[in-house]
């Protein structure tokens, strides 16, 4: 009788896991698309330009040359890249890659850019 209870119980708590996976995946996909700003936005929250940001990032081995992170600072979860779609001037679709910088990727640059200016200061 109680096993029974309980056997029921662990039904239904299972049953309703699997109702709410979805909605769980959903919201953790929004919880970090809200994490993700622009690299001027980061830019501007670091006191410098974004020009600059990018040319630091692409002479520190952050971006490649497209401004494209690496693979080991995607899979270390610092960047995303996101698909802007966008027509050009004969109306076809086209898609530009953003890259966006990630709460820890904002943790990461400013580290960075710390050390930078520590050992440019020394010199």
């Amino acid at each position: 009788p109680i096993s029974m209870q309980l056997a029921e119980i662990v039904q239904e708590q299972q049953a309703t896991l699997l109702a709410q996976a979805p909605k769980v995946k959903f919201a953790e996909a929004v919880g970090a698309s809200a994490d993700l700003q622009t690299v001027a936005g980061v830019a501007k929250a670091l006191g410098t330009g974004s020009r600059r940001l990018f040319a630091f990032m692409r002479d520190n081995g952050i971006l490649m040359v497209n401004n494209l992170p690496f693979q080991h600072h995607l899979d270390a979860g610092r960047f995303k890249v996101v698909e802007n779609p966008w027509k050009d001037a004969e109306g076809n679709d086209r898609l530009r890659l953003q890259t966006m910088v990630t709460g820890k990727g904002v943790t990461f640059l400013q580290q960075r850019l710390v050390k930078s200016a520590e050992a440019e200061h020394a010199h």
